[in-house]
């Protein structure tokens, strides 16, 4: 889960330097086509990811296993 965090991070700063924005949603970086960022990946337990990132704000997964939420800044 931490490395799908990293991944979305990364992908979101390389979209924000390329492209001159500073948000971007989740799905447009992520899946299996050539213009996004990220391969699909796999969820490791049950958990959801920040739906719109935004430059200089953590990305977040939420209801890890049920109860917890991780954040990166």
């Amino acid at each position: 889960m931490t490395n799908n965090l990293r991944q979305l991070s990364h992908s979101a700063e390389e979209y924000y330097n390329e492209k001159g924005f500073s948000s971007v949603n989740s799905v447009d970086l992520v899946g299996t086509n050539p213009t996004q960022y990220v391969k699909a990946f796999v969820t490791v337990a049950n958990e959801s990811y920040t739906a719109t990132l935004q430059s200089g704000l953590p990305i977040t997964a939420s209801g890890v296993a049920g109860t917890r939420t991780v954040t990166i800044p």
